[in-house]
């Protein structure tokens, strides 16, 4: 009987529910984007594959992220953050992992790569071509 209650107002207010729920998770993604979009370490990540000269010489300059990045963001007295953005330049394209500690107010970047997906990955800390399997996040 309790189903059917449930079955009887999901068919009269179906109309309106689904764009509801629709609305709240389009907002949650849209936000969340937002979120890790504006902060520190994604900007800064950004910042040093434009002044790469290796990556530069892969896939050109400029180098755009894409809209899309996955990730996670923790502040606080010891944050930490771990972020994937898929960038692009006039030649190809990677995806730069990133994993970075904060102290007080600073951020120390533990490793930041881009990976080409041919096994072959430019450390953006050094500026130098490695294999994939020597980054600890690649793992």
């Amino acid at each position: 009987m309790e189903i059917e209650i449930i079955n009887n107002w999901f068919k009269r207010n179906w109309k309106w529910v689904l764009p509801i729920i629709s609305v709240f998770l389009f907002s949650w993604i849209y936000f969340g984007l937002l979120f890790m979009k504006r902060s520190f370490p994604y900007k800064q990540a950004l910042a040093i594959a434009n002044k790469s000269d290796g990556l530069s010489e892969i896939i050109g300059n400029p180098v755009e992220a894409g809209w899309w990045l996955t990730g996670e963001i923790k502040y606080g007295p010891t944050g930490v953050a771990w972020l994937s953005i898929p960038v692009e330049g006039p030649n190809g394209n990677g995806i730069i992992s990133l994993y970075a500690a904060q102290t007080k107010s600073n951020w120390k970047y533990e490793e930041i790569f881009v990976d080409f997906g041919n096994d072959k990955c430019l450390d953006l800390l050094s500026d130098s071509e490695k294999n994939c399997r020597a980054f600890t996040l690649y793992q």
